[in-house]
């Protein structure tokens, strides 16, 4: 086999992890940000896929043979490609719920400090944001590349090919749909418990506010909150930076776990 001297089962193979590859890495943080070219994006998975390639061969992760059964048809081709497809949007989700929940709770922060008119245009996202919401993602997208995380997406998608082989994802499952759901709620609890600690100071705040404008009418709450929070808001960001530092961490090490029960789902077993 060499690189330009396929067989068709070689190339259909080939294709078929070429598919894999390229859809996790469009979903995946870092690599699958909206700012980076496309062409930049088909050029490293087609890298990854031409180094990967001959490891799950020689490693019997994928069989070749097999192409000649899951691409006996364009039916039958076209439905091992959208299970492919499938599974990769699933288990690139996995890794995407921890950024989603942080940009969850930078708009929640961004709220409560007052910054909702704030916005500015994140090409990331294709929208406007909160400038909070930006800052706590750059900084958990930095802490990811420092403890490796981008290594263990990679190790990750290598390792999927050994328990789901290509076309052999069982998305219908009850136990994906079950983990789906649950990680779905995963995102909700990480905003709201990465927001927590500024909500519940704004909130105390909010009800001195209150105890200061039955007390002292003539006094301008509504003005003073606007500073106030902001500044109070600010000092509890950066006060809990150590905490999010801890917390971001602790979520990238189970990244791998969480990534294993994922394709453990799809794989049907």
């Amino acid at each position: 086999m060499g690189l330009f001297d396929f067989s068709e089962p070689e190339f259909l193979t080939f294709f078929a992890v070429l598919v894999r590859i390229s859809i996790i890495t469009s979903v995946f943080p870092v690599l699958g940000e909206k700012v980076i070219p496309v062409p930049l994006k088909i050029l490293l998975s087609l890298a990854i896929t031409i180094v990967i390639f001959p490891l799950l061969v020689a490693k019997k992760y994928i069989l070749i043979e097999n192409a000649t059964f899951w691409a006996s048809s364009t039916g039958s081709l076209i439905f091992t490609i959208a299970r492919e497809v499938g599974f990769a949007l699933a288990l690139g989700f996995v890794v995407r719920m921890i950024f989603e929940g942080i940009q969850i709770a930078g708009n929640i922060c961004g709220t409560f400090m007052g910054f909702a008119a704030a916005n500015t245009y994140d090409p990331t996202q294709e929208g406007n944001t909160q400038v909070v919401s930006k800052i706590l993602t750059t900084l958990a997208m930095l802490i990811f590349l420092s403890v490796d995380g981008h290594h263990v997406m990679l190790s990750g998608v290598f390792s999927s090919f050994k328990l789901v082989g290509i076309g052999k994802s069982q998305i219908m499952a009850s136990g994906f749909a079950e983990a789906l759901i649950h990680l779905a709620g995963e995102v909700i609890r990480i905003g709201f418990q990465m927001a927590a600690p500024l909500a519940v100071s704004i909130f105390a705040v909010n009800v001195v506010y209150g105890v200061f404008a039955k007390a002292m009418p003539q006094l301008n709450v509504l003005v003073l909150s606007f500073s106030v929070s902001a500044m109070l808001g600010l000092i509890v960001l950066v006060a809990s930076i150590p905490e999010f530092e801890s917390v971001t961490v602790n979520w990238f090490d189970q990244l791998e776990d969480r990534m294993g029960n994922m394709i453990v789902h799809l794989s049907g077993k």
